[in-house]
């Protein structure tokens, strides 16, 4: 399923994240010591919104509301922005101030019953000098209750400001929305939610500031740039700056003066020290620029750093720069941080980078030593560009070169680049280093373990250094294990144990780790994947190493198959965020699968599908096929549960055109056969039992244990019990003897054990497998009679199911709807299911024809069907999973 424009939200967007303020608003309306409210906070902020919800919550509460019409243009007419409030005739008798303010003051007062007017004042510095008297004696007075608003660090106007110093006139402070209160926005604006890296960037763009988010998204749709994927919103390309964004951004720097070189500057270069600015630009300048709201000024160590208050401030000023002030700019600032800065590590990337954009020469070693940097950094486009740009073919280059070219999702162009510098390489460890890459860009880009294989196998013929050689072995192990042969990697892994190199360390660590995994050692995976990281970390920056984050994945995933999913959802939600920062797409790829996994696992469908989508969008952008066809199983799962079964379909049907890697397999096994429980359970069955059978010939036993108590959680726990036992004895942790717990239980329909493996799926936070656990337990109570325990599963297993963001599974709604038929309710319609007749029913069982069919009509509305031909799938899409 591919992306569509998205459409257009409403003139009036939600109101969110102010409701602690409202309710300020409404304690002070009723406070007999309070004359108003005054709002106060940035441009943009919604000041305005505010202050119209308070009023309209003032009038649902049965007090009168005005407004008063200011504007720019008014502050020189008298009493211009109260005209409409006075008495027409106001001006045709001599002017007389108290007289004036009496008639007012009734006029104001006949609007209500007594109790004062609640007056909102938009913009209250703008009021002409008469209106502000006028005003300040009606509150005064309490002719009106004072709903003003005024910009952050505003003078209150003098005739205002004692009745605020008296506390009379209570004030709030708008600040920007919280991350929690865009996503809200997000997702009642658009109908749907979005992915978390859009909420992410619309987050840092607009730093929660309404009015340019507003735009940013509207931008976005017009431009196609917004869309709809799988169920979910998310940004294809760079948000665009629209005509009226610009609009926006232009009158907020308007008031730049002499800082506006300083303000170009930041929006080509992220941050500036204050020292290089004030030089620039003078020291009053930049204040004012600060003060305005226009920079941001933070410590740096030891440097004072300067950066743009919103960085969409930078999109619209990089857009109206001309070529000749962007390489003026470049160049002095360039030249100022050779000429008197001290040289950290990054100061040498971005002076390579600065110079080529000014169209200066730099020197082939310093674009070599700044495209190393930049690759440590997962800027391949910039690492691309630097290699290119000092045009030098050493293996080196050409293996930085050929990374990027994996990592910018140019496949069959890295496999040419790493070829040719596998055949030149003379350094052997180097050469390794390079067949590392090769790798990659063969099993994962190319999708062509074999080949990569024999290339790994070219380079051993070549080589005799003993690091280079066990370098190779733990590469080739790792490409073994992705095509699905755990156990033979680890037979292969073995001799280079506590192998004295410490790179060698890391490339086993990882392999290990994922193999102990694959083949249900998921403790002992864990603590190999811990011991990869730390490693890692200590081995520092490397050429051709995985990032370090792929350590962080084994364990979360390792966390999730011990049955720990808080403490794995936690490690990848923090993974999530380290590799998003690091600029790691496919270490976001690999968490965002994770996340969307274990929300699966905890029962948390939408989350899942979420994640998913994020998942499956990323791995489309870089044609990175094998995860995105995991992800589009993922989603086909979720779907399924959220009984979107057309959705599911569609997922697979995608999945099923792409190419994987034997070791995922089972993730697309899983997807198809959701996919296809919304019709048949039989086939889904059949599935899951084929692909359990492959995974398990194939040493995948996590992946067979689970695929296995599907079977049982979609009707047959007998088919899964005796293979789950046996599993349940070859893998570590207790999550697969939680399965062949339940699996048995269930097929024995003993509503003891049920109730324990309810106890234990809770306590490792599966509170869907709980849910239905639990209500098989209270079917299997009901079966011998026991009511009251009955109850109380049925109640518990709501209460989980309630935390699982609506997911309806066939055993969920299996056991609801079979329990709640009567027991003559369910044995006509099973009758009736058969192809009897009312009147074949009725002497069967003794019956009027008029009395079966009033049955019948109970079992169709509580079975959610309508017709006598539709009971033979709902009685088997609605067993029970105890049957």
């Amino acid at each position: 399923m591919g992306g569509k424009p998205a459409t257009r939200p409403g003139f009036q967007w939600p109101f969110v994240g102010r409701d602690s303020e409202v309710l300020e608003f409404q304690a002070a309306l009723v406070d007999s010591g309070c004359d108003g409210l005054l709002v106060y906070g940035p441009p943009g902020v919604g000041k305005t919104r505010f202050a119209e919800e308070c009023l309209a919550a003032a009038a649902a509460a049965g007090r009168a509301a005005a407004r008063a019409a200011t504007s720019s243009a008014g502050t020189t007419v008298p009493l211009g922005a109260l005209a409409h409030l006075l008495p027409a005739d106001l001006g045709a008798s001599r002017f007389d101030p108290p007289a004036v303010f009496a008639r007012i003051a009734l006029a104001i007062q006949a609007r209500s019953a007594g109790a004062a007017v609640v007056l909102f004042v938009d913009d209250i510095p703008l009021l002409d000098r008469l209106s502000l008297v006028v005003l300040g004696q009606l509150v005064a007075s309490r002719a009106v209750f004072l709903l003003g608003t005024a910009g952050s660090g505003g003078d209150l106007p003098a005739r205002l400001s004692g009745l605020w110093r008296s506390d009379r006139l209570h004030r709030v402070e708008l600040a920007e929305l919280s991350y929690g209160s865009v996503e809200d926005l997000l997702q009642r604006a658009l109908g749907a939610a979005a992915e978390p890296r859009t909420i992410d960037e619309l987050w840092s763009v607009s730093r929660g500031n309404p009015l340019l988010l507003r735009e940013l998204i509207l931008g976005a749709q017009a431009a196609g740039a917004l869309v709809a994927s799988h169920g979910i919103w998310r940004i294809t390309t760079e948000l665009p700056v629209t005509s009226r964004l610009a609009e926006v951004v232009a009158a907020r720097i308007a008031g730049a003066g002499p800082a506006r070189e300083a303000l170009d500057l930041l929006a080509l270069v992220a941050s500036v020290s204050a020292t290089e600015l004030t030089e620039m630009v003078g020291p009053a300048a930049l204040e004012h620029a600060e003060r305005a709201g226009l920079v941001s000024v933070q410590a740096n160590g030891r440097r004072t750093e300067v950066s743009l208050a919103h960085p969409v401030f930078g999109r619209v000023l990089r857009d109206g720069l001309g070529t000749l002030t962007l390489r003026r700019l470049l160049h002095n600032h360039a030249s100022w941080i050779e000429g008197r800065c001290g040289r950290r590590r990054e100061d040498l990337l971005r002076l390579a980078t600065w110079r080529l954009d000014a169209g200066q020469p730099v020197k082939p070693e310093m674009l070599l030593q700044a495209a190393r940097l930049a690759r440590y950094g997962q800027d391949f486009a910039l690492v691309e560009r630097l290699i290119r740009a000092a045009g030098q073919p050493t293996p080196e280059a050409q293996l930085l070169l050929g990374e990027a070219c994996y990592a910018l999702a140019r496949y069959g162009e890295a496999e040419q680049v790493l070829a040719v510098a596998q055949e030149a390489a003379t350094d052997q460890r180097q050469l390794a280093q390079i067949v590392a890459a090769r790798a990659d860009a063969l099993t994962w880009g190319l999708l062509q373990p074999a080949a990569a294989v024999a290339a790994i196998g070219a380079a051993r013929a070549r080589s005799t250094d003993p690091v280079a050689l066990a370098e190779l072995q733990a590469i080739e192990s790792t490409v073994k294990m992705y095509d699905g042969q755990p156990a033979a990697v680890l037979d292969l892994l073995a001799p280079l144990r506590d192998h004295p190199d410490q790179r060698v360390r890391v490339l086993h660590a990882s392999a290990q780790a994922t193999a102990l995994l694959l083949t249900g050692r998921c403790e002992s995976a864990l603590a190999a994947a811990q011991q990869g990281l730390a490693d890692h970390l200590q081995l520092g920056d490397q050429l051709a190493l995985p990032h370090p984050g792929e350590h962080v994945v084994i364990q979360a995933w390792a966390m999730q198959e011990a049955g720990r999913l808080g403490d794995g959802a936690d490690l990848a939600t923090a993974g999530y965020q380290y590799a998003d920062a690091d600029g790691s797409v496919i270490g976001c790829i690999w968490f965002a699968l994770l996340l969307g996994r274990g929300a699966l696992l905890a029962g948390r469908a939408r989350t899942a599908r979420r994640w998913f989508a994020q998942a499956e969008a990323r791995c489309r952008e870089h044609g990175y096929d094998a995860p995105r066809q995991a992800a589009l199983a993922g989603l086909a799962v979720a779907a399924a549960w959220l009984g979107d079964a057309a959705a599911a379909q569609a997922a697979i049907g995608e999945a099923d055109r792409l190419t994987g890697l034997r070791y995922l397999r089972p993730e697309l096994e899983l997807g198809r056969a959701w996919a296809a429980a919304s019709g048949r359970l039989d086939r889904a069955r059949a599935v899951l039992l084929a692909a359990a059978d492959d995974a398990t010939a194939h040493g995948l036993l996590t992946s067979a244990a689970k695929l296995l108590y599907d079977v049982a959680r979609l009707g047959d726990p007998r088919a899964a019990r005796d293979l789950l036992e046996e599993l349940a004895g070859r893998c570590e942790g207790p999550r697969v003897a939680n399965y062949a717990l339940a699996a048995r239980a269930a097929a024995a329909h003993d509503p003891a054990a049920l109730t324990s493996a309810t106890d234990r799926f809770e306590d490792s936070g599966a509170l869907l497998y709980a849910a239905e656990t639990a209500l098989a337990a209270a079917v299997a109570y009901r079966r011998v009679g026991s009511s009251r325990p009955a109850r109380a599963l049925e109640l518990r297993s709501a209460a989980l199911a309630g935390q699982c963001e609506g997911t309806r599974t066939p055993a969920l709604i299996a056991a609801t709807a079979t329990a709640s038929l009567t027991g003559r309710e369910l044995e006509v319609a099973m009758l009736a299911a058969r192809g009897l007749t009312s009147q074949e029913i009725a002497r069967q069982l003794v019956l009027s024809a008029r009395t079966v069919d009033h049955h019948l009509q109970h079992a169709y509305e509580k079975l959610g069907i309508t017709r006598r031909k539709q009971l033979a799938d709902a009685l088997a899409s609605f067993r029970p999973a105890t049957q």
